[in-house]
């Protein structure tokens, strides 16, 4: 009886074992083989688990494609070329691990010669798609006698640095772009690539290029993305110092970038090794505001740097989440919202009369840009809202300030190589509106009779017995500014950005029920009515971002229509901004502006100092 509960028991968790052997989910591994040049070769190899068992027939799956799906349990696998033994003495495999229902791609670089594995190609790392797709996106198309040449790209934000081509004769080519492919006569060249610092470059020689084929030049390099944040995770526009170890080669300064919007993070190229990274200004010995970082060849580290916003101290660093990392750079979309906001409460006593008055001076901005950028497109959508109120004791709330300038830019770069003093060349396109989002109202001392007359038909509109009069009305006067023409720009660093603009221009002024002031007397104030108003033009832009020290910023725009009709006299428009960072969510800002209509016989001047408190989100 015993005997037959035993092997009862047994039959039925044999059974159980074998139900969820059944029911646990295949692997699926992706094998890719490829030459020493990374280019597809079709060539013969075989898998092995952790004994030495071949798991599939390789003439059923691998002998004939370069690419091939397998169908595997979990557990550890080895993959040989075809003919090699499994020994363990034998190094010339490439290890994989498979878990449960997972599915892994793998690229694996034969000796084409000898069918030996040389290695694994990984760009599990990177942002970028892996070399064949890039080579194979790019579809170029040889003339006779043409070949290509392919320097990966690591990243898909179009940040990494030109290489330099050096062909048999020792003729170099300055500037050529990573991710592109090059035509080249078929013959041996050499490449340098990595931060142009005499000695520190990275050269790969020997690279043969043959007619009607592409050579994709393996990465022997490493790059690095530093990102610097709060601790709250927002973005800092915070300076840093990369030396090497342990010979403290210094590489040069990088930055951060604005909270949720600005300009891409510089992509480092280097070799392998390990790097201090220091704050900006400290000793290449510190022992405080640094962190290390190891690269590894062929790969791309992300590396997120914690800075307190009030010292600059670094207070934390480290290699984060991959896959969350990699949203936010190959995001093409970025968006930067703020709020802005400021009251006052002013009480004022008169020590003689003994009566005291109180002012409320209440002010509100918001500011949204969004951005987008590829290799090729840029487009910059800044929306400013900037409200102001103020209300005496006794007296009705004034609208002090109100303005609305949304602004959109467009930018096709036709090239990114230096000539002469042209950095970048593109197209652009603008389309600007300012307006205002009240009526504005003009308070009279006393009551007058208000005249109201428009010119061109000679009515006479009248307002008897009034304190308050309106001069426009809600989002009027509207000004539409369209642009078109050639964009240049002459400096990019991490500390300055100049561009000169030059191309067609229009502005449209709408006047709808608008009026300014003419003149009055005891008992009357009269008012004209402005007519619409229109020029198009040639126009020139000078545009200048810089950055001199730690928390100042400096914008810098002017733009000139000369117009087309010679008796209409230029119009201009400028703006210089200065934020100085003061504390967290803090800034002293100083705006000044300059602006003459084309009918106006002098310019205007604004000069707007503000403390910012402000909400990102």
């Amino acid at each position: 009886m015993l005997i037959s509960i035993i092997f009862t028991f047994l039959f039925l968790f044999n059974g159980l074992v074998n139900i969820e052997a059944s029911q646990k989910a295949k692997c699926g591994l992706i094998i890719q083989t490829l030459d020493e040049n990374l280019n597809s070769i079709e060539i013969d190899y075989e898998i092995t688990d952790s004994i030495g068992k071949l798991k599939t027939s390789i003439q059923n799956q691998a002998t004939t494609k370069s690419k091939s799906v397998w169908i595997l349990n979990e557990g550890e696998y080895k993959i040989f070329g075809l003919g090699s033994s499994f020994d363990l003495t034998n190094f010339n495999f490439v290890r994989v691990n498979l878990s449960d229902g997972e599915v892994k791609n793998l690229s694996i670089i034969f000796n084409s010669k000898t069918e030996e594995v040389i290695g694994e190609f990984s760009t599990q790392t990177w942002t970028a798609k892996n070399p064949i797709a890039q080579e194979k996106e790019i579809n170029p198309n040889f003339s006779p006698g043409e070949g290509g040449l392919l320097i990966p790209v690591m990243t898909d934000n179009a940040t990494e640095p030109p290489f330099t081509i050096v062909n048999s004769e020792g003729n170099k080519f300055y500037d050529q772009e990573m991710g592109k492919v090059i035509k080249l006569t078929p013959g041996n060249y050499s490449v340098i690539v990595g931060e142009f610092i005499r000695g520190r470059e990275i050269e790969i020689k020997n690279i043969e290029v043959l007619p009607q084929e592409t050579t994709i030049v393996k990465p022997t390099w490493s790059s690095l993305i530093i990102n610097v944040v709060d601790k709250d995770r927002n973005q800092l526009n915070e300076a840093y110092e990369i030396y090497s170890l342990p010979e403290y080669s210094n590489y040069g300064q990088g930055t951060g970038r604005e909270e949720g919007f600005g300009e891409n993070l510089r992509v480092w190229t280097l070799a392998p090794g390990i790097y201090k990274i220091i704050q900006s200004g400290e000793s290449q010995n510190t022992y405080e505001n640094f962190t290390t970082v190891q690269l590894q060849q062929g790969e791309l580290t992300q590396l997120t740097v914690v800075i307190d916003e009030e010292t600059g101290d670094f207070i934390g660093a480290g290699v984060l989440d991959i896959a969350s990392t990699n949203v936010e750079i190959a995001r093409n979309w970025k968006v930067f919202r703020a709020l802005y906001g400021n009251l006052q409460i002013v009480n004022t006593k008169d020590e003689l009369s003994d009566e005291s008055e109180t002012s409320i001076i209440f002010s509100i901005q918001a500011d949204i840009n969004s951005k987008y950028e590829n290799d090729r497109i840029s487009f910059l959508s800044k929306l400013f809202i900037d409200e102001s109120f103020t209300r005496e004791e006794g007296a009705r709330f004034e609208t002090t300030r109100d303005e609305i300038r949304f602004r959109n830019t467009g930018i096709f770069r036709l090239t990114k190589r230096r000539f002469l003093l042209v950095r970048e060349l593109g197209i652009y396109g603008r389309f600007y509106v300012t307006s205002k989002a009240f009526r504005q109202l003009q308070n009279l001392d006393s009551e007058f009779e208000v005249l109201k007359i428009d010119p061109a038909t000679q009515d006479t509109l009248i307002e008897s017995n009034v304190d308050q009069t309106e001069l426009s009305p809600s989002f009027f006067p509207l000004t539409l500014e369209e642009g078109i023409g050639f964009n240049i720009n002459v400096m990019k660093t991490t500390n300055s950005n100049i561009n000169f603009r030059a191309g067609l221009g229009y502005k449209q002024i709408y006047n709808k029920d608008s009026y300014e002031f003419t003149s009055d007397n005891e008992t009357q104030k009269i008012y004209t009515k402005i007519d619409d108003n229109k020029v198009e033009g040639f126009e020139f832009s000078f545009l200048n971002e810089l950055k001199p020290i730690r928390r100042v910023t400096i914008n810098n725009e002017f733009n000139i229509i000369l117009p087309f009709d010679k008796e209409k006299s230029n119009s201009f428009d400028g703006e210089s901004q200065i934020n100085i960072k003061l504390f967290k969510n803090t800034s002293l800002d100083y705006t000044f502006r300059i602006s003459k209509a084309e009918d106006a016989d002098k310019p205007n001047f604004e000069n707007i100092l503000q403390l910012r408190f402000s909400i990102i989100f």
